[in-house]
């Protein structure tokens, strides 16, 4: 959350004088001056994106169903590698510059943040249970099942791991839950993330002089600002290319069905790409951003890159096929992160996947932009639903 510089309204406390004046000011600043910072800090969400190769922290304001960015800050990652936090010192650093740059232009202190994760430790794990519930006769639709995960005890993580979100899967019956003797068989579906690398991450977050209010598996926030929800509830592949890692999420009926982290991405090409035109990482940082703009250099510069994004496609093939997902994918492949801005990207992964491809455009109340920034905004949203909803664990 936020805070504000205290400004008090005109009408009256100006004229307040002497013993009477100061003690006005006093009870004024202890009560309304208090509620009317609690107000704005309800109003306020504030998403942190640490990524391998950039830090962005977004402030914004409104609720669920309205609500504008009034901050924005971003600088180069120093202290990660391939989504993990290498170095908390300098990781800390990375965050106080991109938070002081959002600070500066919303107005407000920041004081904590959603945040988000990628790390390459991710996994997805699902648990059957049965449920005794009363009323058993009626129906059961989806928000019941929603209403009874959260009266389930948290998942217990493995050694190692921590549970980041619980999220409703399905029943044995698919849409219809199996109604038995002993209650209902539903099915929950847990994101873990690797405990030390959370641990890092957190530690880095508070040593910038944040708290943290949650950590989010990012393509799961992204995914409600990128996807439809009938892609969401269809079925489809979300395909996030950053500096370090590449995530392969796939969505069915609302939920996180499968998902990945492999420690690859654009950093790969920046580092091909300074070696073969002999130039700095920083240039051919500008190279790759610029791609397909300068006709000179494009066809080198597409011999370096075709083949390493190759790779990497290679690998993303492989781990869809490692999911053993027997449903169709109507949703086809939406592409989000940095590296999806590269032109011709979507034809090659139509290419390598056999799958349809369109770029991930970030859609939330009236803004409207790449997908490069589509966690951050998706950390706003997060925020606000949590407050909306009362806390589900689940976008």
């Amino acid at each position: 959350m936020v805070g504000a510089k205290f400004e008090p309204p005109v009408f009256g406390l100006q004229h307040w004088t002497g013993w009477a004046g100061l003690w006005g000011r006093i009870w004024w600043v202890q009560h309304v001056g208090v509620l009317d910072l609690a107000l704005k800090q309800a109003n306020t969400i504030v998403g942190l994106d640490v990524g391998t190769g950039k830090t962005a922290a977004v402030i914004a304001e409104g609720n669920i169903n309205s609500f504008r960015i009034i901050g924005f800050g971003e600088c180069p990652t120093v202290g990660m590698r391939k989504g993990v936090v290498v170095n908390v010192d300098n990781v800390a650093q990375s965050i106080r510059q991109a938070v002081k740059k959002a600070e500066k232009m919303a107005g407000v202190k920041v004081l904590s943040a959603y945040t988000g994760y990628a790390g390459a430790g991710v996994v997805v794990r699902r648990k059957r249970f049965m449920l005794a519930i009363d009323g058993i006769r009626r129906g059961i639709d989806k928000s019941d099942n929603e209403s009874m995960l959260l009266a389930l005890k948290p998942e217990k993580a493995l050694p190692g791991e921590k549970i980041l979100h619980i999220m409703p899967g399905e029943s044995e019956g698919g849409d219809t839950p199996v109604i038995g003797p002993g209650g209902i068989k539903l099915e929950a579906i847990a994101i873990a993330g690797c405990a030390l690398d959370l641990q890092k991450l957190v530690q880095s977050v508070i040593k910038a002089g944040l708290t943290v209010k949650e950590i989010v598996f990012n393509p799961l926030v992204a995914s409600v600002v990128l996807l439809s929800p009938l892609e969401r509830e269809r079925g489809v592949i979300q395909l996030t290319i950053g500096a370090g890692t590449t995530s392969v999420t796939v969505f069915k009926k609302g939920s996180v069905v499968h998902a990945i982290v492999l420690p690859v991405g654009g950093g790969y090409i920046t580092s091909d790409l300074a070696i073969g035109l002999h130039t700095s990482l920083a240039r051919a940082e500008e190279v790759q951003k610029n791609y397909g703009r300068v006709v000179s250099v494009a066809e080198e510069v597409s011999s370096i890159i075709e083949p390493r994004l190759s790779e990497i496609l290679d690998l993303v093939k492989d781990a869809i096929g490692s999911f053993r997902y027997p449903g169709l994918l109507p949703g086809g492949v939406v592409l989000a992160g940095g590296v999806s801005l590269l032109p011709g990207l979507p034809a090659l992964v139509e290419s390598h996947l056999n799958l349809p491809v369109r770029l991930g455009v970030v859609k939330a109340g009236n803004l409207v932009q790449g997908p490069a920034y589509a966690e951050c905004i998706g950390l706003i949203k997060y925020g606000f639903l949590k407050i909306s909803t009362g806390g589900l664990r689940y976008a």
